[in-house]
């Protein structure tokens, strides 16, 4: 996640869904939400993240009304940043956030000299955002670009821009539901990536039995992986099947 994208199309997507998922818009049983970032440093090279005008479209407004009005109030200043859902309402109460940078660039850079450096601060990154958010029902993680790649190396400088495999199984256990972004490319077809990355949670998680992706299907087409707990399992899918069948249902595809 970089600030720059807060408030985009892809972000209202995303706060959709978590506000369905922990029980905001729909009915049941509340469940903590907690947060990893994945923050890495702004980005200028491109224009992404400028997708706002959405914010305009009723049609967007009438998938959530609260959370459309709410993130156009936050973007009327035009200051871009996480902190700004955090300090609002528009996510649970008690939802735990965990917004330490992750980047291999200072400062110190110092401290990043050798893959050691990297690997320890990468580490304890881990070790602390699991810390943080243990007491959740449900942790959203949110890299910027999404899952592993077999082209970027996890102590590259673009490493903080990816969850590995071994960190999600860190992340996961039976007690929580894990959401987890990913982004996806224009080499072949959406469905066709999806099909391959649930290939690759069969392989390396073959514990979680159950995975759901949620393609948001607006801007940059993006997916949302959902591993549900055994406990949280019915109140999830009843939740996606509410989600499919109301005012979201044009601009989102439930792949399970």
């Amino acid at each position: 996640m970089q600030n720059r994208y807060f408030g985009d199309v892809g972000d209202f997507g995303k706060y959709g869904l978590l506000r369905q998922l922990t029980g905001v818009t729909s009915s049941g049983q509340n469940l903590r939400l907690g947060v990893v970032w994945y923050l890495v440093p702004d980005e200028g090279h491109n224009d992404d993240g400028k997708h706002v005008s959405y914010l305009g479209k009723p049609e967007y407004a009438a998938c959530d009304p609260k959370l459309h009005s709410g993130l156009k109030a936050l973007l009327s200043d035009g200051i871009r940043t996480v902190a700004k859902i955090q300090n609002s309402e528009l996510l649970p109460s008690n939802t735990i956030y965990f917004d330490e940078l992750l980047s291999f660039e200072g400062p110190p850079k110092s401290i990043f000299r050798s893959a050691d450096d990297r690997a320890r601060y990468r580490e304890a990154w881990i070790s602390n955002a699991i810390r943080t958010v243990r007491s959740a029902d449900v942790i959203f993680l949110d890299p910027d670009n999404g899952l592993e790649v077999k082209s970027v190396k996890r102590l590259s400088k673009k490493g903080p821009k990816y969850v590995y495999w071994d960190e999600v199984k860190k992340f996961s256990n039976q007690a929580q539901t894990l959401v987890i972004y990913h982004h996806l490319n224009r080499t072949t077809s959406s469905l066709k990536q999806i099909e391959l990355k649930i290939g690759e949670f069969r392989g390396r998680l073959p514990e979680k039995e159950v995975v759901i992706p949620v393609l948001f299907k607006r801007g940059s087409h993006r997916v949302f992986f959902i591993l549900p707990s055994q406990a949280h399992g019915p109140v999830i899918e009843n939740r996606l099947r509410e989600m499919a069948n109301s005012s979201w249902a044009p601009h989102i595809d439930i792949l399970n």
